[in-house]
């Protein structure tokens, strides 16, 4: 939890660091974005993370500290919604009485793709379905998803969120 050694690494980087990619799960990037900030460390980079930072105590670890980062997720229920996700947050919200996060619409999609999957084939045995998960395209759910690349990856949608005024807050959606 005392990341000092490799903040002062960081901080003693000449020309000065702009930005510092931080990814990360659990509660130790929060806090060591919090110690970067501090008045003996000093790092006024901006700082970056992927959707390791999608955790509702986000703000609560890392504090003021965390002002001007951004992190790239699978979704945001406050950004650019298609008409799908859109019904997927109002149902979620009223069902949970919270609005979902990026795991939730990971979920609610892969569930989706694979009973979409199952309708388009006949066979049910798990190669055919396999083969249909793998034709899938230009789905639209809580994210979108264009195809599924030559190794099987997830050409899908991609929202930017930002830390400001003590929130998680979108900022920009970039479609595949």
């Amino acid at each position: 939890t005392d990341f000092t050694k490799q903040l002062l690494a960081i901080a003693a980087v000449e020309p000065a660091v702009d930005a510092v990619f931080l990814p990360g799960l659990g509660a130790e990037f929060p806090l060591a974005i919090k110690q970067a900030r501090s008045d003996n460390i000093g790092i006024s980079a901006t700082f970056l993370g992927g959707d390791g930072w999608d955790r509702p105590d986000l703000v609560e670890i890392g504090g003021m500290a965390l002002g001007g980062s951004f992190f790239a997720n699978h979704f945001s229920p406050d950004g650019q919604l298609t008409e799908d996700a859109r019904q997927f947050v109002n149902a979620y919200t009223e069902k949970y009485g919270i609005a979902p996060d990026g795991p939730a619409a990971l979920g609610y999609d892969a569930a989706t793709i694979i009973i979409e999957a199952m309708r388009r084939t006949t066979d049910l045995t798990p190669a055919a379905i396999r083969d249909q998960i793998e034709a899938t395209q230009d789905y639209s759910g809580a994210t979108t998803l264009s195809h599924f690349d030559e190794n099987r990856h997830a050409i899908k949608s991609l929202v930017i969120n930002t830390v400001k005024d003590g929130k998680i807050q979108f900022h920009q959606f970039i479609e595949p």
